[in-house]
């Protein structure tokens, strides 16, 4: 009996015992709590998704933890910042995570299997990140169409376009193809864009608009292709159009080179102008003048216009149809610099004339008849601002007349020489602007008929750089 009681007992024991266990692994509590904090994405095979993983450590410790991706998209993954961290008991640190799809992977929603786990324990905590994969084929043409059902000739034909783009980057791997054929096939213009400017707005889907400009040259008919061209040379759609060209051609004159030889002495341009079409046309061709009209040279004579204040040399081309005699013209026009230069060396030298002129003292004699006394006066001047040294000046009295004295200055010297006395005054400096008047007394000794001429007084004198300056008065006569 007492064997049976301790067999119950001990069956009893290991029973509790396994519940125990079992409870303590049914209830045990994850080690860390994991949340997505960034919503579902979507993204284009190749570009990048970025996430934000919160981990909080439910752990009495203080944790070394890791961020572990699946085995199988461990590749996708192409930053993992800070690759351990630190996360106190109850601390909440965020974890940066990117995704990128390599080229390949097939569009469709997958859930990626990311771990947390504690370095040294291996002890783990999963979560999932929902991610879509949307590959080129999700890019669409949803109209395509031209501004205009006719265009004349020569004009540019625009088409519009709206495009659905459904992934979550901008379109930088595609490109937009359209032809234009005739009605045997053959292609007539062609255009490429690169459709890189479609910002996005929300996740999925949004649209985008682009355009392109074709030209035709003939009247007809044009089935107009186009195509989303991948990164590969593939061709990921086509949709079709197609345009009239039934508008008369436009009489066009164009400029077809325009050639400008700079130089510092002399510019030289020149104008090819000539007629693209097949009717008659004249062409207007402007040169503004923007110095005096003198110094231009021209091979042809042009009108000089007036325009918005300025002058304008204007030449009229007129034109033959393409193919016949005067179906182009050429202008050419030569800036000579040169004779500005030129006049502006000679502007340059005439003011230094000038102020040298300017800068030289004056002189002036004159009389004044007392009968038969005759008072000599001599006037100078400093014309300059400056001082002049070794101020001198000498005057000749022939030997007709005497001189009988009242000078007002008495003169350095009077010496006698052959029919004539010279007079000598040293005044010394003179100071800037300053002003003296000689005088003397002179009367005839013999009558004579007629009047008696009088030499110029000459001065000389020294600049405060060091020139010897020398001025003479006009000769007068004494009557």
């Amino acid at each position: 009996m007492n064997m049976v009681l301790k067999s119950k007992a001990i069956i009893v024991f290991i029973a509790l015992s396994f519940l125990l266990t079992v409870s303590n692994c049914a209830f045990a509590q994850e080690p860390f709590s994991l949340k997505v904090l960034t919503e579902k994405q979507s993204v284009y095979v190749g570009n990048s998704a970025d996430y934000v993983l919160e981990v909080t450590n439910d752990l009495k410790d203080t944790k070394e933890v890791q961020l572990v991706p699946t085995i199988s998209y461990n590749s996708w993954f192409a930053t993992q910042e800070n690759g351990t961290i630190t996360v106190g008991p109850n601390e909440t640190k965020n974890i940066p995570i990117r995704i990128v799809p390599p080229q390949g992977t097939s569009s469709g929603n997958l859930a990626i299997t990311v771990s947390v786990c504690e370095v040294r324990s291996n002890i783990c905590s999963d979560t999932f990140i929902n991610i879509q994969v949307i590959d080129k084929s999700q890019l669409k043409i949803l109209s395509f169409a031209s501004e205009k059902p006719e265009y004349a000739t020569g004009d540019s034909a625009e088409f519009q376009f709206r495009l659905e783009n459904l992934g979550e980057s901008n379109i930088v791997t595609y490109k937009l193809q359209i032809d234009a054929f005739d009605e045997d096939g053959n292609t007539v213009s062609n255009r490429t864009v690169d459709l890189d400017k479609i910002a996005p707005h929300s996740l999925y889907p949004r649209d985008g608009y682009a355009s392109a400009v074709l030209v035709f040259d003939s009247i007809g008919h044009y089935d107009i292709s186009a195509k989303i061209i991948d990164s590969t040379g593939g061709v990921v759609q086509t949709e079709m159009s197609e345009i009239t060209i039934t508008l008369p051609p436009k009489v066009q004159t164009e400029i077809i080179n325009t050639v400008v030889v700079p130089g510092i002495f002399v510019e030289t341009t020149t104008y090819s102008v000539q007629n693209r079409n097949s009717k008659q046309n004249a062409v207007e061709i402007e040169y503004p003048i923007s110095v005096s009209q003198f110094i231009y040279s021209v091979s042809e004579e042009p009108e000089i216009v007036s325009y918005n204040g300025g002058k304008t040399f204007l030449w009229i081309c007129d034109l033959a149809p393409q193919g016949d005699a005067g179906d182009s013209c050429e202008i050419t026009i030569t800036a000579n610099y040169w004779i500005l230069y030129l006049l502006v060396l000679v502007l340059i030298l005439l003011a230094v004339y000038v102020y040298l002129e300017a800068e030289k003292p004056r002189v002036k004699k004159a009389h004044i008849n007392k009968g038969e006394i005759h008072s000599i006066h001599i006037h100078v001047k400093n014309n300059s601002s400056k001082p002049l040294e070794d101020f001198t000046v000498k005057d000749t009295v022939p030997s007709i007349l005497s001189v009988s004295g009242d000078f007002t200055v008495k003169p350095t010297t009077m010496k006698k020489k052959h029919n004539a006395v010279e007079i000598t005054w040293n005044l010394g400096k003179l100071k800037g602007k300053e002003e003296r008047i000689l005088t003397y007394n002179a009367k005839p000794v013999v009558e004579v008929e007629g009047g008696i001429s009088l030499p110029p007084v000459e001065i000389t004198a020294v600049t405060s750089r060091g020139r010897k300056e020398k001025v003479r008065s006009k000769s007068i006569v004494m009557s």
